[in-house]
């Protein structure tokens, strides 16, 4: 019973010790995005499809977004990068 009461403080002590430098990304509706390939990629092959647009925001780390066909994905902001036009 105390060892798990350590462990959960111990948990609790590194995620504040890490969210303490970590900012949600500052994705917002209908922004243009790029999407991570997670599987089926080859070492030379694209690594993002795209663009995507976001349509919905679930939580400050997830969202909904559409590509060109209006096919809908949930993605997590780890996976998806901001298309910046030249």
């Amino acid at each position: 019973k105390q060892t798990k009461a350590n462990v959960l403080h111990q948990q609790q002590l590194s995620k504040n010790r890490f969210d303490k430098n970590r900012s949600h990304p500052p994705f917002v509706l209908g922004d243009l995005v790029w999407m991570k390939i997670l599987v089926g990629r080859h070492k030379l092959t694209a690594r993002y499809i795209g663009p995507a647009r976001i349509i919905q925001i679930l939580s400050p780390v997830s969202f909904i977004v559409e590509d060109d066909n209006l096919q809908q994905f949930q993605a997590h902001s780890n996976n998806i990068r901001r298309v910046y036009s030249r």
